[in-house]
């Protein structure tokens, strides 16, 4: 059972998509999203624009999770 990745796995899973095409660089984008943010894919796809702050120092998203 694997309980986590290590930071090569998730750099290999990231760099897995063809950076050729429009489907692999969306999917390479959202692959860092989820690794950079830690979101789940639920929280991930429910993101909208209103929900990214990107005019602060630091850019951040709303994420909306199930309970806490």
């Amino acid at each position: 059972m694997t309980h986590h990745l290590t930071n090569a796995e998730v750099e290999a899973i990231i760099a897995a998509p063809d950076q050729t095409t429009s489907r692999g660089r969306r999917d390479r984008a959202f692959l860092l999203f989820l690794a950079r943010t830690g979101a789940r894919v639920s929280e991930a796809t429910g993101v909208n624009a209103n929900d990214l702050q990107l005019e602060r120092g630091r850019p951040q998203v709303l994420l909306h999770g199930k309970g806490r």
